[in-house]
């Protein structure tokens, strides 16, 4: 498994924060030893908290480096309205 070998290699040489480790923990223990609901949530939440992290870096890629009409985007220009808090 190459990507198995090269995910090793870069977590010895740029190991996750400590943060992380306890957000994953947590995460894969709601979602592996909670019941249907509680994994279904986590997930949900899990993901959409990332959503505008993830989103505004590839929208401002999109704006600086590619000639796409608003209405191309708009998908990205929603999400990321919607999860500003």
């Amino acid at each position: 498994m190459p990507f198995v070998r090269k995910d090793r290699f870069n977590r010895n040489k740029h190991p996750l924060a400590e943060e992380t480790e306890i957000w994953r923990d947590m995460f894969y223990d709601l979602c592996s030893k909670g019941g249907p609901s509680q994994s279904l949530g986590a997930i949900g939440l899990g993901t959409e908290n990332v959503v505008k992290f993830i989103y505004q870096p590839i929208l401002q890629a999109i704006d600086r480096y590619l000639d796409v009409s608003r209405k191309d985007r708009v998908f990205l220009i929603l999400m990321m309205n919607m999860v500003k808090f």
